[in-house]
């Protein structure tokens, strides 16, 4: 008989890392040039308002104490500030401090040019005086009109730490390692699946106990939904897949995935999968209108994959490749991971995948690789550079670039590359990747494998910068150079990109193979300005926890939500409530 997993229900098991609750203000305030605020209407044509509807997520998952605590009523001022975006331009158009009321519940403010696009970042200030924010909320995609109030929630957050969210009510949320957090519209995110259980063996951790849950997390009201659906209406059970968005039907895209993972004691390795684990539809499809899962009916012509690359093409065409056991030089299904696979929104009701007849052949097997968006074509097609995982060390690097069919594209090792760790980049697997500018971007940690898995080293931290062909008949190149001052060698971390081409978050991991190893619950920022490389280990105001295998993704408000995580698995004995965080970097108050 086989052992059963361990778990926790979160309804019974203590609640080691509590789940916050949003609080709202509770009182108005006006405010205009001159301390009061005008009807709207009334007068001549002239600039507009901005009616702020606030409130403010509560409690670190870390300090049980804060739980129940109104925030706001320590706030004694807020900063309001407004830039216009025009392009890449931007321009500050308003900047006003206002004294509020404890408990107030909005703000009005007045004399606020008019005009599109306009975002919106208010700075929360504690009583007595300080300089330093203590609370962060960002809209953007404003628009004013004169004469107008345009109503806008937002909701505060900690600047520099962690704001729990959850459910109020629901009895806290089952931790999970190895979620989807998916970046979808309005800046929300969806949270898809995760394991939550834990088999201890002799020689192994066996962690399973997949999850079919899905979460919708939206910002501007630090609200957390549960949208898992229906019994008979829910995603298969899963962790350790991809997730992408599809604009043109406001769509979510989950491949792979799979229901169970090994983890050996021996610290000689690091996670291993097996395609027989993998749930029997290889992927899912969430419609963000209804809220629901859709049907796939078919489910051929796509293979089992963990961790593949979406590579999302024109017109919600997606390109999946990678994803095979690690690895990949050892994958000894070559035919069915040495291509990608395609997905065709026309195809079917909703979309599908569709067979290729081999059209996507890859140049090298990749697994537990990485892989981030390039520069576009000049014609204006996508472009893609996947790194490590490789199973032929001659292509470390390789790209994909979208043709002008729609759903076709080619892979290329056409690349030659210089500088440093060269030879380290095809070998590194679990590595994390984060686009800055055009065709910069920084890869940091993963395993190498060369024989035997090495464990994470300080050296593999590089900025690569990419130049594409020229022409048909020259090469593309990739210069790569390291970066110091990482405080440790990382795998299972996150390298998540800030969307200003400068920033790079960098969000836990573990420092070692062996499971017995914590995970680190460092915060770092990398940034690249001026051609000047710096590494900020961030002292956040609330504790951020140690973890490693969780999700995160970058929100509308500029800020990160991250789900799940793990120090080790022994937390899957122990932690029934999720680590369910935002976190606002302090490059943000600038």
């Amino acid at each position: 008989m086989t052992k059963p997993l361990y778990t926790q229900s979160p309804s019974t098991a203590p609640r080691l890392r509590v789940i916050g609750v949003l609080l709202a203000l509770l009182a108005t305030s006006a405010c205009a040039a001159d301390g009061t605020a005008p009807a709207p209407g009334e007068g001549e044509s002239g600039p507009g308002y901005v009616g702020l509807t606030l409130g403010a997520l509560s409690a670190s998952c870390s300090d049980p104490s804060d739980v129940g605590a109104n925030p706001l009523a320590a706030i004694g001022q807020l900063q309001v500030r407004i830039r216009e975006r025009t392009g890449t331009a931007v321009a500050d158009i308003f900047d006003k401090t206002f004294e509020i009321g404890s408990g107030a519940k909005a703000l009005t403010v007045a004399d606020i040019p008019a005009g599109t696009g306009r975002e919106i970042t208010v700075l929360g200030f504690d009583k007595g005086g300080t300089k330093t924010p203590a609370w962060f909320a960002r809209r953007s995609g404003v628009t004013i009109e004169k004469n107008d109030v345009a109503q806008v929630n937002v909701a505060l957050m900690r600047f520099n730490g962690a704001s729990c969210s959850g459910i109020p009510g629901a009895g806290g949320l089952l931790n999970v390692v190895y979620p989807a957090v998916t970046p979808i519209a309005d800046g929300k995110v969806l949270v898809t699946g995760g394991f939550a259980g834990l088999e201890d063996k002799a020689d192994e951790y066996v962690i399973g106990q997949a999850q079919d849950s899905a979460y919708l997390f939206d910002p501007s009201t630090g609200e957390l939904s549960n949208v898992t659906g229906d019994e008979g209406a829910r995603m298969m059970a899963r962790g350790l897949h991809s997730g992408i968005w599809l604009q043109g039907r406001n769509q979510v895209l989950l491949v792979g995935g799979t229901t169970k993972f090994r983890w050996t004691k021996k610290g000689d390795a690091p996670i291993t999968w097996s395609p027989s684990d993998a749930p029997s539809r290889g992927y899912e499809v969430f419609d963000l209108t209804t809220l629901k899962f859709l049907d796939p009916g078919q489910t051929n012509n796509v293979a089992k994959r963990v961790l593949p690359a979406l590579m999302r093409l024109s017109k919600d065409y997606v390109v999946v490749a990678g994803g095979g056991t690690w690895p990949a030089a050892n994958e000894p299904n070559k035919d069915t991971y040495g291509k990608g696979d395609l997905w065709d929104p026309t195809a079917g009701e909703f979309g599908s995948f569709v067979p290729t007849m081999g059209a996507l052949p890859m140049v090298s097997l990749r697994a537990a690789h990485t892989f981030a968006a390039a520069s576009p074509t000049a014609s204006g097609t996508s472009r893609y550079l996947l790194v490590g995982g490789a199973s032929d060390l001659q292509f470390p690097v390789e790209t994909f670039t979208e043709a002008s069919d729609l759903g076709s594209g080619v892979f290329s090792g056409n690349i030659v590359l210089d500088g440093d760790g060269t030879d380290a980049l095809g070998k590194l697997h679990f590595a994390g990747m984060a686009a800055l500018s055009e065709n910069k971007f920084l890869v940091l940690g993963g395993v190498r494998y060369d024989g035997t898995w090495n464990a994470p080293t300080t050296e593999d931290a590089y900025v690569l910068t990419f130049e594409p062909a020229k022409s048909e008949t020259e090469p593309a190149r990739l210069h790569s150079v390291r970066v110091n001052g990482f405080g440790s060698g990382l795998w299972g971390h996150r390298v998540t990109s800030a969307g200003d081409k400068v920033h790079a978050l960098i969000t836990g991991g573990f420092t070692d193979l062996a499971p017995n190893a914590s995970a680190t619950a460092t915060l770092q920022v990398f940034e690249l300005s001026g051609g000047n490389m710096t590494v900020d280990a961030v002292a956040p105001t609330t504790p951020f926890v140690a973890r490693a295998a969780h999700g995160i993704a970058r929100m509308g408000n500029d800020c990160f939500y991250l789900f799940g995580g793990m120090a080790g698995p022994d937390d899957l004995k122990k932690v029934p409530n999720a680590l369910a965080e935002t976190f606002c970097p302090p490059y943000l108050g600038k």
